[in-house]
């Protein structure tokens, strides 16, 4: 049993998925549905909303600017970009979410003082989720932050990114307590270049140190944990956040309200 933002939680690693006489592949599963992202134009979002597209949804992408991110492939041409600020005190969602199976947020915050990283990464979530669950939205998806990034950061720095992070994850549990996923990469690599703000590093960089960070003399240092523990955990491509995306929305279509919303926690749950 875990507290988040004093709701107590019972989590799951993954869901409990029933028996199912014929699941939908991917792509039978997703065919015209809809399916709004926000953040849909950041470094994840982008890449949930091409992986969407590939598989036939009907994709609506959310970001305060409301335009496709530069540099943007084919994909962007099937996607609708609405623009509107979570943290806008009239900020109305329900047109933008009519008739959507599912809302993925990728809505977070890194850079600003604690109060700026409690409302980027919490209260603009806690709106969304809020605003989906009074459109009548099945399934809910958030990418948070892996627990062994939490455990071994907070306290130390980022106060109210973690903060923020706790509390969006405690309404997406709470308003959708069957029939949501939570996703929680550590550091997640794929961009075209070198980054600072927020740090990001290239496939061919990030997939060597996945690769060798993975292997067994790394993983068993690893499981110290704290600081050093967590510099030694693997990354994840982002192209595998935004297909564990993919799969979660597909297995709530598949299997109806499971037991209890999942958790996937880490590389090694994402990549599975």
């Amino acid at each position: 049993m875990v507290t988040l933002s004093g709701v107590a939680l019972t989590l799951s690693s993954v869901p409990n998925l029933p028996a199912a006489a014929t699941a939908l592949s991917l792509e039978e599963a997703l065919n015209g549905k809809k399916i709004v992202v926000l953040g849909g134009t950041g470094f994840v979002g982008s890449q949930v909303c091409k992986q969407m597209v590939e598989k036939g949804a009907t994709v609506v992408s959310v970001s305060k600017r409301g335009v496709a991110p530069s540099g943007s492939g084919a994909w962007a041409g099937s996607v609708q970009f609405e623009a509107a600020d979570l943290l806008a005190p009239s900020v109305d969602l329900s047109a933008i979410l009519k008739d959507a199976v599912a809302v993925v947020s990728c809505i977070g915050v890194i850079g600003g003082s604690d109060e700026e990283l409690v409302a980027g990464n919490g209260t603009a979530n806690e709106v969304a989720v809020a605003q989906a669950k009074a459109a009548g939205v099945s399934q809910f998806v958030y990418i948070s932050v892996s627990s062994g990034t939490m455990d071994a950061v907070d306290g130390i720095a980022l106060k109210g990114y973690f903060e923020g992070k706790r509390r969006a994850e405690a309404a997406v549990a709470t308003a959708f307590p069957n029939n949501a996923a939570i996703i929680k990469p550590g550091f997640i690599y794929g961009s075209d270049s070198f980054g600072l703000t927020p740090p990001r590093v290239p496939h061919g960089y990030g997939d060597l140190v996945e690769n060798t960070l993975s292997l067994p003399p790394f993983r068993a240092v690893a499981k110290i944990g704290g600081p050093i523990g967590l510099a030694l955990s693997p990354p994840v491509a982002v192209e595998s956040v935004a297909g564990a995306v993919v799969e979660a929305i597909v297995d709530g279509i598949n299997y109806g309200p499971f037991e209890k919303y999942g958790i996937i926690d880490g590389t090694d749950a994402i990549n599975k």
